[in-house]
């Protein structure tokens, strides 16, 4: 409410471009040959299953949230779609350089947190739901590692039993 009284006329579509930043950032790496965890094609798999993971969970979360009166008088969505996409990307970009390069992992947590800061000014979100969206990012995110890890460590152990 006081974002409303004190910047009412306020508005950026920066968020639409941004949000998706943090995720392209792991794809330049691969193209500068910047070490990382996981291979360009392993990018890809953990980027769409945290996609899938991200929006089916952000769905139902939805779909439970229509019933509470308190985001049907805002005019607002929880949780916040942008803000979990954008911290989705900077888990990624976290979990990609955590070991090689601690400081620019960080990186997209500055770019998703903008993102959330402006979903506020803009009007479009409230608090809550811009926290939810960013721990509902994060945690998809760790959900999709966790699972590629399992198949993929799964697989190689099958290989090496099998030979």
């Amino acid at each position: 409410s006081e974002i409303k009284i004190n910047h009412p006329i306020f508005h950026t579509n920066a968020e639409n471009y941004l949000m998706w930043t943090p995720s392209a950032s792991v794809y330049l790496l691969d193209v500068f040959k910047v070490k990382t965890r996981h291979t360009f094609k392993e990018h890809l798999i953990l980027d769409a299953g945290s996609i899938i993971i991200t929006g089916g969970v952000g769905y139902g979360m939805r779909l439970i949230s229509h019933h509470i009166k308190a985001y049907n008088t805002q005019d607002t969505k929880f949780p916040s779609g942008h803000t979990a996409n954008a911290f989705r990307g900077a888990e990624i970009l976290h979990q990609e350089l955590k070991d090689n390069n601690k400081l620019l992992s960080y990186s997209g947590y500055l770019v998703a947190a903008s993102v959330g800061v402006l979903r506020l000014y803009n009007k479009d979100h409230l608090l809550t739901e811009v926290f939810a969206g960013a721990g509902l990012g994060i945690l998809s995110t760790k959900f999709t590692y966790w699972i590629f890890d399992k198949v993929k460590y799964r697989n190689k152990r099958n290989t090496v039993s099998i030979n």
